[in-house]
């Protein structure tokens, strides 16, 4: 078996019995071709919630956390795939990018 990886369903596949927002660990060669049909996002892991070691001043922290974000590296890493949580839309994903930048 290979390596599992966490990853937060973004909407069903025919082939795995997983709804909208559940969380479920696969190996990572499947975990990638979901990611790339938009099944899946990454979920790097469950931090308990008075652990949230994101910078206070980041836009939307508590979601980003909510949704397994315990970095700012996994923030980068995920790119454009932010947009794919839901209640991060292009003007939050704008102001996050904003942050990232400086």
């Amino acid at each position: 078996m290979g390596e599992l990886l966490n990853i937060k369903w973004l909407k069903p596949h025919q082939k795995y019995a997983y709804f909208e927002g559940d969380i479920s660990e696969l190996e990572a060669d499947q975990v990638a071709e979901l990611t790339e049909s938009g099944h899946v996002i990454y979920f790097p892991g469950v931090v308990a919630k008075e652990e949230n070691p994101l910078p206070e001043d980041l836009p939307c922290r508590e979601l980003l956390f909510e949704n397994g974000f315990i970095s700012i590296d996994q923030i980068r890493s995920t790119g454009e795939s932010l947009k794919d949580i839901k209640g991060i839309a292009n003007k939050t994903f704008a102001a996050i990018t904003a942050y990232l930048s400086v």
